[in-house]
């Protein structure tokens, strides 16, 4: 594994209900996701657990009444003993390989730097390139 990443933990937030978009995240998750796959990955669900292969997946929730997702973020966050977190929605769907290199620049930007909290990682098209 990348040195850099090896402090770091994926956090998929999703709930229970939305279970039938776990096989296709994951699996393009796992195509795409680069050296990312090494890493650690939460699932932050209600109670259903899942995995898949080649990925360490961790479903640490196990609530019998479903919890407000603010409450199982939280829940899920406290529990995460890596430094940093990469936060990624069920339904953002890897379509090309991923750039770890910018990945790895976040992190040495907050290691460099504790005025630095946080990256947003956005997908921007140029509008010329939409056809």
């Amino acid at each position: 594994m990348i040195k850099e990443l090896e402090n770091l933990t994926i956090l998929v937030n999703s709930c229970d209900a939305y279970s039938d978009l776990w096989d296709p995240f994951f699996k393009l998750f796992k195509k795409y996701g680069g050296e990312l796959t090494n890493c650690q990955i939460i699932l932050n669900a209600d109670s259903k657990q899942y995995s898949y292969p080649g990925l360490n997946i961790i479903c640490p929730n196990n609530f019998s009444t479903p919890q407000p997702w603010g409450k199982r973020v939280k829940n899920c966050l406290k529990n995460i003993k890596t430094k940093y977190v990469l936060c990624i929605l069920d339904d953002y769907f890897l379509q090309r390989e991923c750039d770890t290199s910018v990945i790895i620049d976040c992190i040495n930007w907050l290691n460099n730097n504790e005025n630095i909290g946080a990256f947003n990682l956005l997908s921007l098209k140029n509008s010329e390139d939409e056809s």
